[in-house]
């Protein structure tokens, strides 16, 4: 059996943490008509001196309860080098239809500014539905 991607969508914009120390979500898929891949990016370069950032990445094997499955803590301005700007989420694939969970979101990433002075943050998220 051959595997196509049957839709694909982009999830793109700017985010801006409600306050500091709460925890807000950058990209939640939503449900998906099948399985699904999703990748993407988050831009921290508006980082200075004293911020720190907690990207939190989850996933949902029963289509109710969020799994950590990523946590990353950066600090002060994320310029290059060993503090690379922008932060890349790898593929994942999710299963839209095991355990009765077609319809259910499986997948989102936060960002928790607990320092600082709160920033807005580019991200960049595609998500390619499969079918066949």
């Amino acid at each position: 059996m051959s595997v196509t991607i049957a839709t694909k969508t982009d999830l793109s914009g700017t985010i801006t943490p409600v306050g500091l120390s709460t925890e807000t979500t950058v990209v939640a898929p939503g449900a998906q008509a099948d399985d699904y891949i999703v990748e993407g990016y988050v831009d921290l370069s508006n980082m200075q001196l004293g911020d720190t950032v907690v990207l939190t990445e989850y996933v949902s094997l029963d289509g109710s309860t969020y799994l950590q499955l990523n946590q990353a803590t950066f600090t002060g301005a994320q310029s290059g080098g060993a503090n690379p700007p922008v932060q890349h989420f790898t593929s994942k694939t999710l299963f839209a239809t095991v355990a009765g969970t077609k319809g259910a979101n499986l997948y989102k990433v936060t960002v928790n500014q607990t320092g600082g002075t709160v920033r807005a943050f580019n991200f960049s998220f595609g998500v390619q539905v499969m079918s066949g």
